[in-house]
């Protein structure tokens, strides 16, 4: 083996340590505490917690354990298509990889802080890609950033109404979504309000049409959407697997720095090839 130049080891660690910080990119979490005062539809059991061991136990000097009650639909949380379609396919049939995708974040705040029943259209959509000078692609999922995460943990403004027909906040337009299924094959929607829908919708246009489609989903109350770019960046919305369940709390959140694309879950092991291809070569040839 040839005697290894140390200019030769530093230039190699260096390009491996680049490697590794632009794969791996950075993380936001998008995801709301849960608690008793999480905001909620009116109508869904809310989220309780009840302490079930707290101290000594058997031979064990501490254990904490808890058990908790609550809807499938509180906080941040998914839709999986049974939610709105009486054949659709249940959270725990889900295909796994449906759920992370490249993130279009279209942001309506102006419009949603004149009309509290402000709806994103079709319009916004051609906007968004006439500005990014981008067709939104397959399997992409789109976000809506209304602005209403400023409301979080006031009840009244974030609901805009105590029963169930007297809410006010934004939401995706049904044909918005019918659009973005139709012609971009999406796997999903994000809003940081308390449904995909907006409050005045009577029958839920834009539940219907995402949960008609086979494996498609929308995600409710969305965190922090003010850090994640309009294009660039990834989503993750990971649930809990819930039998036969309608949707489920989930850990959403956004990758950012590591490509944008359906495949970029794939830049790690990318990355580590990298890794060991250069190491490989350092031991064979210096």
């Amino acid at each position: 083996m040839a005697i290894v130049d140390n200019n030769v080891i530093y230039r190699t660690a260096v390009l491996i340590s680049s490697v590794m910080v632009v794969a791996q990119g950075r993380y936001i979490d998008l995801t709301y505490n849960i608690n008793s005062d999480v905001m909620r539809w009116p109508s869904h059991t809310k989220f309780t917690l009840k302490v079930d061991i707290r101290g000594p136990f058997a031979s064990v000097n501490f254990l904490a354990s808890n058990s908790f009650e609550t809807s499938e639909h509180v906080a941040t949380h998914i839709d999986a298509p049974f939610h709105f379609n009486q054949h659709g396919i249940k959270i725990h049939e889900m295909p796994f990889d449906n759920f992370y995708g490249p993130a279009v974040v279209i942001d309506i705040k102006e419009k949603a802080s004149k009309v509290p029943d402000a709806t994103l259209d079709i319009n916004d959509v051609t906007s968004w890609e006439e500005k990014y000078n981008t067709e939104i692609p397959k399997g992409a999922i789109v976000i809506m950033n209304s602005g209403w995460g400023k409301y979080w943990g006031n009840s009244s403004a974030f609901l805009g109404g105590t029963t169930t027909n007297s809410l006010h906040y934004p939401g995706f337009s049904g044909e918005a979504v019918t659009w973005l299924v139709d012609n971009r094959d999406i796997k999903g929607i994000i809003v940081d309000t308390v449904s995909c829908d907006p409050g005045n919708s009577a029958i839920g246009e834009a539940h219907l049409a995402i949960l008609q489609a086979s494996s498609k989903w929308c995600v409710e109350m969305a965190a922090n959407l003010d850090e994640v770019p309009a294009k660039g960046a990834n989503v993750f919305a990971m649930p809990i697997k819930i039998e036969n369940g309608t949707g489920a709390p989930i850990r959403l959140y956004a990758e950012v720095g590591a490509g944008w694309g359906v495949n970029s879950g794939r830049t790690l092991i990318w990355a580590e090839s990298c890794v060991i291809a250069l190491i490989m070569f350092m031991f064979l040839y210096l």
